[in-house]
């Protein structure tokens, strides 16, 4: 993220591609969650505002609590006397949610906090699974701004070119200003990368519009039109809002992101690390498997399986295996890989590994199939996850033999 500082108009803004995040792993067992992010010192007038967007998994049945604090004395220490509830919500559960509030007191030095509260919290606790904040902004409220709320174009981040189907080139805007705008929509462009090449723009067009957003309000999404992949390489989706009146904030009018596309290698979370899975599984003391499902639109042949594993048990081994889909879940085993022996580099640096399948499989076209890490050992397999991309009904695991379990968000 970044935070840029200004005069009036925004006096701090942070946004960008990332966001801030905490979850249930920021204490351990079962104990109260008290985290804050506190923000600058700033000049504040009670006409400024803070804004900023606020999710958990959609779906989560987790009542994660999330407390606005403010200190016109412009404290920076968590829980001093000086700061103020503004106010206390449950964050949302159905995608990005702006919030926005006005400053309480005037001050030279006001300071603001967001605090991730949570009671009975924890791995083990009842009550706490994750948040994230992002596009944040304190300052005077821009009488017109609107922008791009986040999204991904694809539940895959890469593509077997085969396997590639036409992308709805689809988003939401919000309102974040202060007036009620008209002819709202934004503007689509695909560039592609090709080595040698570098970047050619390979579609441009202009959405459907919302033909008035008032202030605070979030279109249905909009699309322009389908968009087909016809090439390997990388593709960058670059959507920039617009509007009649002039854009007074364009720190939040680009939605930018990037989908792979090769001969070969299907993804569906091809990003940073934020988080580890192992413990939350119970994977530690058992043998399991941990993997995602993916689907054939033509007939395909799968070799190997790609993983990342960090902090691996040295000297423990772990396989790779590729099943059938039954039903929704995985079912026949159609092949696993010969066992990779864990290093001691491995443990103090990670590995990617790909794991060949003992002999090719076939796939028709309209199948599902499934492929997974397998923990040999008592320790060995820790998987990262990431949330900027996520479908349910994808991610299964199971421990010692037993039967599959989904992994959808809130669960």
């Amino acid at each position: 993220m970044q935070a840029v500082a200004a005069r009036r108009g925004p006096l701090l803004v942070v946004t960008d591609s990332s966001y801030v995040a905490a979850n249930y792993q920021v204490v351990s067992g079962t104990n109260n969650i008290d985290s804050w992010l506190v923000l600058p010192a700033l000049n504040l007038a009670t006409t400024d505002i803070i804004s900023f967007w606020c999710t958990s998994p959609v779906g989560s049945t987790f009542p994660d609590s999330v407390k606005v604090m403010y200190s016109a004395a412009g404290d920076s220490t968590p829980e001093a006397t000086t700061w103020v509830l503004v106010d206390d919500f449950l964050a949302s559960i159905t995608g990005w949610e702006q919030k926005t509030y006005s400053v309480p007191t005037a001050s030279t030095t006001g300071r603001f906090a967001i605090r991730y509260a949570v009671v009975d919290g924890g791995p083990n606790g009842a009550n706490s699974n994750y948040i994230g904040i992002d596009d944040l902004n304190v300052g005077s409220l821009p009488a017109d701004d609107i922008g791009m709320v986040p999204g991904y174009p694809s539940q895959y981040t890469m593509i077997p070119l085969s396997q590639a189907q036409p992308i709805d080139l689809s988003a939401s805007v919000t309102n974040a200003g202060g007036n009620a705008e008209t002819n709202v929509g934004f503007a689509a462009n695909v560039y592609l990368y090709q080595g040698g090449v570098g970047w050619t723009q390979v579609f441009n067009g202009l959405s459907a519009t919302a033909a008035t957003l008032n202030s605070g309000a979030t279109t249905a999404a909009l699309s322009a039109g389908l968009f087909n992949i016809t090439d390997t390489g990388v593709y960058a989706f670059e959507y920039i809002s617009f509007m009649d009146n002039a854009d007074t904030e364009n720190a939040n009018d680009t939605l930018l992101n990037y989908i792979v596309v090769t001969d070969s290698v299907y993804a569906r979370d091809e990003a940073a690390i934020i988080g580890l899975l192992d413990n939350s599984l119970g994977l530690n003391a058992n043998t399991g498997n941990l993997g995602n499902a993916y689907d054939a639109t033509t007939n395909l042949v799968v070799k190997s399986v790609s993983f990342f594993c960090s902090a691996p048990t040295e000297a423990e081994q772990v396989t790779a295996s590729m099943y059938s889909m039954t039903g929704g879940l995985p079912d026949v085993n159609l092949g696993t890989s010969a066992p990779y022996t864990f290093t001691a580099d491995d443990n103090a640096y990670g590995v990617f590994l790909t794991l060949p399948l003992p002999t090719p499989v076939a796939v028709a076209a309209g199948q599902q199939f499934f492929v997974c890490a397998d923990q040999l050992g008592q320790s060995n397999l820790t998987l990262g996850f990431n949330s900027n991309v996520f479908t349910d009904n994808t991610v299964f695991f199971q421990v010692a033999g037993g039967g599959w379990l989904e992994i959808n968000v809130g669960t």
